[in-house]
């Protein structure tokens, strides 16, 4: 889909830094460091609001560049769209694939390391101990309903 009428294009990493429409993902990083902020009786610490704000940024980032590899045939019709790699062919589809993969999975990795992984979070196999007082009940163990009493 390379077009020749076109203006000379920026560099390879200035391409994938637009696939990630930072400017989309600000306003979804703001929003999610306000929600942490509400969401605490005191405010978190530092090192956990940063590693989630990172991580945030870098799944959102992973999630924008799929998106404009899903919506190339739209993009290609839309005049606002029209001059994003993925219409003109400056990167390839697999070249995509690969960034949102590796930014998307750094992003996780940055979440999954930070200080805020917890009971939240997949615990690679660690399950939170239960709290005191509290027990659980098995399947079926409770009342049907059904019978006398």
């Amino acid at each position: 889909m390379m077009r020749s009428d076109t203006l000379p294009q920026p560099g390879v990493a200035l391409q994938f830094w637009r696939l990630t429409k930072p400017r989309v993902n600000s306003l979804i990083v703001f929003t999610a460091v306000i929600g942490m902020l509400l969401a605490a009786p005191a405010l978190p610490p530092a090192g956990i609001v940063f590693a989630a704000t990172v991580g945030i940024a870098l799944v959102a980032g992973a999630a924008a560049a799929f998106n404009c590899l899903v919506e190339q045939r739209i993009d290609a019709s839309m005049a606002r769209t029209r001059g994003r790699p993925t219409v003109i062919g400056t990167i390839s589809d697999a070249q995509i694939l690969l960034f949102a993969g590796v930014v998307g999975g750094l992003g996780l990795a940055v979440r999954r390391s930070s200080p805020a992984a917890g009971p939240g979070w997949p615990a690679g196999g660690r399950r939170p101990a239960p709290r005191p007082g509290r027990t659980r009940r098995r399947a079926g163990s409770g009342r049907s309903g059904r019978g006398t009493r």
